[in-house]
């Protein structure tokens, strides 16, 4: 089949699992809709073996992130020119570099937004290039490539650990959308910056996505703070990190006193986790509380993320969370500045004790 004398278009396919929403078609912008599954979506593959079609019989999501970005006709060109069909699609570098910076940087941007949006956990899969031919009346389609830009492992044959649904409705829209608009000027910020902090920024992304064992995960939420919030320092590092995390986000004293507790439970849990020690009732009693320490992590994203994108390095960061510890009108400021990203009001004197 020679595709080049035939009308095609290219679009993006990511299954969501575990999701919710009050439309079949929910618009977020010009590139990116959320529709709910149905079977249909399967019968224009070309191939029965297509990556995506394998993908969605093995676990059937319940929405997909439709990405249907405008491409102008130089770059359809570019991913033609460079797609050979001789049992199966090649992508050269070249092409792969267009379908990245087209299809896969966005789609990651918009995860990490929907992920910081609200708590939750947002299950997904690949996300899969897909050719579109039009050919003698007859629409077909074929996965080309994917990449896993939602940064976690969905395993047919493992259920997930923790049940939720991550929901995201039409009431919802403008609201996330103002968030998305201003957290995208952030983190591109950051990235042309290339801050020393921006690796940390990274891993914490990244550590945050995942979903894995009660264990593992409460090391990983751990690790994620850690490299948001500590130096290269290694000493007292659980109460260090407690204190900060405390100091971050806590609004009154009770909820600073509680986070710091939380906090060193979550540590002696990861200890005995490392350390292959005897896990204990009240270990236990806390990995199924792991979804208060991913909070934790969010929240801590939300607060960093404008400090690093109006400049701060990592020393002036570090000083800066040894102030917030110290100082409470630092605090204050601090807590002010992230509250509009997690939409809640600024803390109010008044309270703090």
């Amino acid at each position: 089949m020679k595709i080049a004398s035939l009308p095609v278009s290219w679009f993006g396919i990511t299954p969501l699992y575990d999701f919710n929403c009050d439309a079949d078609d929910l618009c977020l912008d010009e590139a990116f809709h959320l529709k709910k599954y149905e079977a249909f979506m399967a019968k224009p593959f070309l191939m029965s073996n297509d990556a995506f079609l394998r993908s969605s019989s093995a676990i059937v999501p319940d929405y997909v992130l439709w990405q249907e970005p405008t491409l102008n006709p130089q770059t359809v060109k570019s991913l033609l020119d460079y797609v050979e069909l001789s049992g199966g699609h090649y992508l050269s570098p070249a092409a792969h570099e267009v379908i990245y910076s087209t299809f896969f940087a966005p789609a990651i941007l918009l995860f990490r937004v929907l992920r910081l949006f609200k708590a939750g956990r947002l299950r997904g899969g690949d996300t899969y290039v897909i050719l579109r031919i039009q050919d003698k009346s007859q629409e077909k389609w074929e996965s080309v490539t994917s990449h896993r830009c939602t940064r976690m492992t969905i395993d047919p044959f493992i259920p997930m650990k923790h049940q939720g649904i991550f929901s995201l409705n039409s009431a919802e829209l403008p609201i996330f959308n103002a968030l998305r608009d201003c957290l995208r000027t952030i983190l591109e910020s950051a990235n042309k910056k290339q801050t020393s902090i921006l690796a940390s920024l990274e891993l914490a992304f990244d550590l945050y996505a995942r979903e894995e064992f009660e264990d593992i995960e409460i090391v990983n939420a751990l690790t994620a703070l850690e490299a948001l919030l500590l130096n290269d320092s290694k000493t007292e590092l659980t109460y260090r990190l407690s204190m900060r995390v405390a100091h971050l986000l806590g609004a009154d004293a009770p909820s600073r006193r509680q986070l710091f507790e939380d906090m060193k439970d979550f540590y002696d849990v990861r200890s005995a986790v490392v350390h292959g020690s005897q896990i204990k009732p009240k270990h236990q009693t806390r990995m199924e509380q792991s979804d208060i320490l991913r909070e934790i992590v969010r929240k801590t994203l939300l607060t960093v993320l404008p400090l690093v994108a109006a400049g701060m390095a990592r020393p002036q960061l570090d000083l800066l969370l040894d102030e917030v510890v110290l100082d409470e009108n630092v605090r204050l400021s601090v807590q002010k500045t992230a509250a509009k990203f997690l939409l809640t009001g600024p803390p109010s004197p008044a309270t703090v004790q």
